[in-house]
């Protein structure tokens, strides 16, 4: 006889109801100009290094809000000067000790690189326990691109972005962003860092809805008597390894690409949102 491991999960309401809760734990928009709680790293040792900038147009007009600024490329005024710079900036300490993992956690920011003729600006985003950059290059949470992986550069096309870090809840970190891999482009800016802590609940005018889930021959599969609407898994680490829209009432997630291990599933059942654990072997 196969394993079958088997939960079911019942919502009750007693009335009808929406609500939705977000709470910001950290932001700098960097409209005041400092940055004296961040720490910056020039491990390239160029001298060039991040720095908050106003950008402004050829008549000196300012061009949106205050940014960080990373450069790869430069002029002494007569000559063009490519960079290669390897740079880190570093948040001040960012509590989450009062999360419990019941909140999705999530990290925002925006990017934009100034000319859009020269906008292939690589960068990495890291999330980690230590402000050092051992820290930060040893943590499992990070992501990386292009600027130009969003679409056009330019000042005028600025991409918010964000990454989900629910699996440092009860902790306390820092964000790090590194401006690596790339010369004789121009700048890139980032904006409006923030992490929030998102609630929602939306309950429906019924008395129930439940659904269960259990594993058997490599797959997961969810069953319910309402509409189930989409489905998310992540990695122990808070890292999304799929998603996939459920449309009927059964659903069946094929789990061959998960490596064995403990995962959690977010799904969604007519706008109720749920999350669960359960065990890839």
């Amino acid at each position: 006889m196969k394993k079958i491991t088997l939960l079911t999960v019942a919502f009750i309401s007693a009335f009808s109801m929406s609500m939705n809760a977000q709470t910001t734990l950290f932001s700098d928009d960097f409209n005041d100009l400092d940055i004296s709680d961040w720490t910056v790293y020039d491990e390239d040792g160029d001298t060039f290094n991040w720095s908050v900038v106003q950008i402004e147009d050829d008549a000196g007009a300012p061009v949106n809000t205050p940014v960080l600024r990373s450069a790869s490329w430069t002029t002494d005024g007569v000559s063009s000067i490519p960079l290669t710079p390897d740079n880190y900036i570093v948040s001040p300490s960012i509590d989450l000790t009062a999360e419990d993992g019941t909140n999705t956690i999530t990290l925002n920011w925006d990017v934009s690189a100034a000319d859009a003729a020269y906008a292939d600006e690589n960068y990495t985003v890291y999330v980690a326990t230590g402000n050092q950059v051992t820290d930060l290059t040893a943590s499992s949470v990070s992501f990386n691109e292009l600027v130009t992986d969003n679409g056009p550069g330019g000042s005028s096309n600025i991409y918010t972005k964000s990454l989900d870090i629910t699996s440092f809840a009860g902790q306390t970190v820092h964000v790090g962003f590194r401006h690596h891999n790339v010369s004789d482009e121009f700048t890139i800016e980032i904006d409006n860092v923030s992490v929030t802590s998102d609630s929602s609940l939306n309950t429906k005018n019924f008395e129930s809805i439940s659904f269960s889930h259990f594993i058997n021959d490599g797959s997961l599969y969810i069953e319910s008597d309402f509409q189930l609407e989409n489905i998310n898994i992540y990695n122990i680490i808070g890292k999304q390894v799929s998603n996939e829209v459920l449309s009927g009432t059964n659903a069946s997630i094929n789990l061959s690409s998960l490596q064995s291990g403990v995962y959690l599933a977010k799904i969604e059942v007519e706008g109720v949102s749920k999350s669960f654990k359960f065990i890839k072997s």
